[in-house]
């Protein structure tokens, strides 16, 4: 602020400006950064950069630049990229899957990277299982998203011990995110919480999954002896009692949860 103050070169206004913006968006400020874009935008006549709508989190107005952009560099990886992040934080799935499909041959290696784990949150969201399964294999199955989308994969094709493994992982990828935020607001670290919480809620499916198995098997059981037949194997009546718990409360916790945490789309759609 005191460099911005002070500067008498013009050149540099918008190095600084693009920085301010960016820490008070870190700072969880966007009023304030909003105003040192306006107050930049009166003081000195120069443009604003698409980076600084998607920092002021104005999707809708830097989704429909990056489309103006693209129109004039059909060809331009960047601007696709631009445009893939900000359907994203608009949760534009189906879209974001056909701008991604449409722009990959134009992307660079580095940008595919960089798009591959938004196509694999839009081809979730889509249950584009099999699409799925293929961008996985190009993330990094040590990052976060790559061993969340693998336990997603397992939990979705019933390979429970494989989806632990792959929620461990998960797990410990995390922690290097969380550990430097441990002296932060909550409000600073609520997004990486979010990820920790759904590492959790993924071991609740793998659970309340389980239980529903053993409902499901005990009544086929039921079944087979009122037709007569014999069940090879019968589910106590304890057993029984213990999964409808399981499974009634896994569901009040789910309930409950959705109740108490922040009312923002970016936090109850990953929930």
């Amino acid at each position: 602020e005191l460099e911005y103050q002070t500067i008498s070169s013009a050149r540099s206004s918008p190095r600084l400006v693009e920085a301010l913006v960016s820490l008070h968006r870190s700072l969880g400020q966007p009023e304030a950064a909003i105003g040192v874009l306006t107050y930049a935008q009166q003081r000195q006549d120069f443009t604003v950069k698409l980076s600084w709508l998607e920092k002021l989190g104005r999707w809708q107005d830097a989704l429909t630049s990056y489309e103006r952009a693209q129109l004039a560099e059909p060809r331009a990886g960047d601007y696709a990229l631009g445009r893939l992040r900000c359907l994203s934080a608009l949760s534009e799935w189906q879209q974001l899957s056909r701008v991604c499909e449409a722009a990959w041959p134009n992307m660079g290696s580095g940008q595919q990277l960089e798009a591959a784990p938004l196509l694999a949150a839009a081809r979730w969201h889509c249950q584009q299982w099999d699409g799925l399964s293929k961008v996985v294999t190009l993330i990094e199955p040590t990052q976060y998203v790559g061993g969340f989308f693998r336990a997603i994969l397992s939990v979705h094709a019933a390979r429970f011990e494989e989806a632990a493994h792959w929620i461990d992982e998960a797990r410990i990828a995390l922690q290097p995110e969380l550990t430097p935020l441990a002296n932060e607001s909550y409000s600073r670290v609520y997004d990486h919480l979010v990820k920790a919480q759904q590492l959790s809620e993924l071991e609740e499916l793998i659970e309340y999954k389980l239980c529903k198995r053993v409902l499901l098997q005990a009544e086929s059981a039921g079944t087979s002896a009122v037709e007569g037949q014999h069940p090879n194997a019968a589910t106590s009546a304890d057993a029984l009692l213990r999964a409808r718990e399981t499974c009634d409360g896994i569901r009040q916790r789910w309930l409950s949860r959705m109740r108490v945490c922040a009312r923002e789309l970016r936090v109850w759609q990953p929930m």
